[in-house]
């Protein structure tokens, strides 16, 4: 999902370099997120954002990305649930 996350926030026009997305993997491996979606997108903000112009971008992305995501995922398990 990371990955995915990673190419869509290209796709968006963010300048997101490979490093920058190492950086932002490492401190979720550190736990700087404090696991929460709230942590993870002020961490996103703080390491991938390089002026106030990506900030609308991250905002947009981020929303769209995610909300995308918690769709399908209800709709999985809408599935499962109904095949029971």
């Amino acid at each position: 999902m990371f990955l995915e996350f990673f190419y869509y926030l290209r796709n968006c026009g963010m300048q997101v370099s490979t490093q920058k997305w190492l950086d932002l993997l490492q401190a979720l491996k550190l736990g700087l997120h404090g696991s929460t979606m709230k942590g993870f997108y002020f961490l996103c903000r703080c390491i991938l954002c390089k002026s106030e112009e990506e900030y609308d971008l991250l905002d947009e992305g981020f929303a769209r990305f995610f909300r995308m995501h918690i769709s399908m995922q209800a709709v999985m398990c809408g599935r499962k649930f109904l095949s029971r």
